[in-house]
């Protein structure tokens, strides 16, 4: 398992890590490593694989040349998980109605679920 890179406040416990596809509707999709925390939701962008390569800069932060897009748990209101034989993902709903979808692909999303569940 990987570990984040993303400084974590001192009491701050880290929930997994694991590289998937993070889709950001009409932004774009990335490949890197998303982490779970107790209190975010934290996920490293390492190559952006959508045809464009849009990337919000707003959404982002940018730390020692890395991207990552932070959103705390207390943001999120509903957390949607789908399964089919080929795709598994999560979509994560925030109270402001932005949408974040994890894409795991055909692994199992049970491991994430349990984290964000947590």
């Amino acid at each position: 398992m990987a570990k984040c890179t993303f400084p974590l406040d001192s009491d701050e416990k880290e929930l997994g890590t694991w590289t998937t596809n993070f889709v950001i509707p009409d932004i774009g999709r990335y490949l890197g490593d998303l982490t779970v925390t107790d209190k975010r939701v934290i996920y490293l962008s390492k190559f952006d694989t959508s045809i464009n390569a849009i990337l919000d800069k707003a959404l982002l932060k940018t730390i020692d040349g890395e991207q990552f897009l932070v959103v705390s748990r207390e943001k999120i209101k509903s957390i949607i998980p789908k399964r089919s034989m080929l795709n598994k993902r999560i979509t994560l709903i925030t109270d402001d109605d932005n949408e974040f979808i994890i894409d795991y692909g055909m692994l199992s999303i049970d491991s994430i679920l349990k984290a964000l569940e947590n």
